[in-house]
């Protein structure tokens, strides 16, 4: 085809596309798309990250949609995220900024409810504490707690920028 790029591990189309494979996301609506390989594998990998993007601070959580997309993206053979055009019937794919934002939401899709349900133990705990100085003493070690995940996500972040962790199927799910 005219309109081919070089993929990470071969040539691949990314515009025009007759045929999706088992690696490509699908952006849209219905059963195909919801039960596409790729999109399953994408939601698998959106649920194994989640807890760690839900407790991480703000100016982490980038990495992990980027991960993510990469993860697809170094797929063999390479994963693209397509979106169908409605007058040809051909499938394209949106590019890396689409890519993330597409995986930025998934991430946030119950994010909050996640939030309450980890920090509902918390919150179960410091409504039995009755005095002040408890009170006080429960706040401090709330706060170490959290400083120590999310140090530990931190490690794990910089771990996975620099080791290539997951290969396709390795996920639990």
């Amino acid at each position: 085809m005219a309109n081919e790029q070089s993929a990470s591990k071969g040539s691949y189309p990314m515009e025009n596309i007759k045929e999706v494979h088992k690696h490509d996301v699908l952006c849209g609506r219905g059963n195909f798309v919801n039960n596409h390989a790729g999109n399953e594998y994408f939601r698998d990998l959106v649920k194994y990250h989640k807890v760690a993007y839900v407790a991480c601070d703000k100016g982490e959580k980038g990495k992990f949609s980027r991960l993510i997309v990469h993860e697809i993206r170094s797929l063999n053979p390479p994963g693209r995220f397509l979106k169908q055009d409605n007058a040809t019937n051909l499938w394209f794919d949106i590019g890396d900024k689409k890519a993330i934002d597409k995986t930025r939401q998934a991430l946030r899709e119950g994010a909050p409810e996640l939030l309450k349900e980890l920090t509902e133990p918390i919150q179960e705990d410091a409504d039995r504490v009755v005095s002040s100085e408890a009170l006080a003493s429960f706040a401090s070690l709330a706060n170490e707690y959290k400083e120590s995940i999310q140090a530990v996500f931190k490690v794990w972040l910089v771990m996975m920028e620099y080791m290539d962790f997951f290969s396709f199927g390795n996920i639990p799910g």
